[in-house]
């Protein structure tokens, strides 16, 4: 946390945002976040929600696992296979951005958290931006929003066919 959250902030202590600049991996590592939560929920003020960013960073596998934010923001990113995976038992559905970055496999899991039918609010969950990258392949399932748009791509598979939860809200 030190070194590439408080550091990159220029903080004294972490308040609850991760922002981790230009770190670099090789296209061979195995990156894995799981089963974390980041600050202290009872330190940050009411309806706040952490978020966990990426800018500029490079990675073989980025492999998230059921953390505790509100969002995850990957900008600028290089990756061989990112997979996010949200279980409904585990952790609360998370908001999830990536743009301007180069990907050959993106695979994204989670579950629709309130099946309320009618108007699109910011409170539904979980989301999923998806702007102006190159990814090969895309799969994507149980999320309540998806926006894909202007990003340069070989296949998109949404929904899934090996997922029990692979239900999909609204997909732009």
């Amino acid at each position: 946390d030190k070194k590439y959250v408080i550091d990159n902030l220029n903080l004294e202590k972490f308040e609850g945002d991760a922002l981790i600049l230009d770190l670099k991996f090789s296209d061979s590592s195995n990156v894995s976040i799981t089963n974390c939560q980041f600050g202290n929920i009872k330190d940050l003020p009411e309806n706040y929600q952490t978020t966990l960013q990426f800018l500029n960073c490079s990675f073989g596998l980025l492999n998230i696992k059921n953390i505790n934010v509100g969002g995850i923001h990957l900008d600028s990113i290089s990756a061989e296979k990112i997979d996010f995976h949200c279980a409904e038992e585990v952790a609360d559905p998370y908001a999830i951005t990536i743009k301007n970055s180069k990907i050959t496999v993106l695979h994204a899991e989670s579950y629709i958290d309130s099946k309320q039918s009618g108007t699109l609010s910011s409170q539904d969950r979980p989301n999923l931006w998806v702007s102006k990258n190159t990814i090969r392949n895309t799969m994507v399932s149980g999320f309540q929003n998806l926006w894909f748009k202007e990003n340069k791509a070989h296949a998109l598979l949404v929904g899934g066919f090996y997922t029990e939860n692979h239900e999909m809200g609204q997909v732009w």
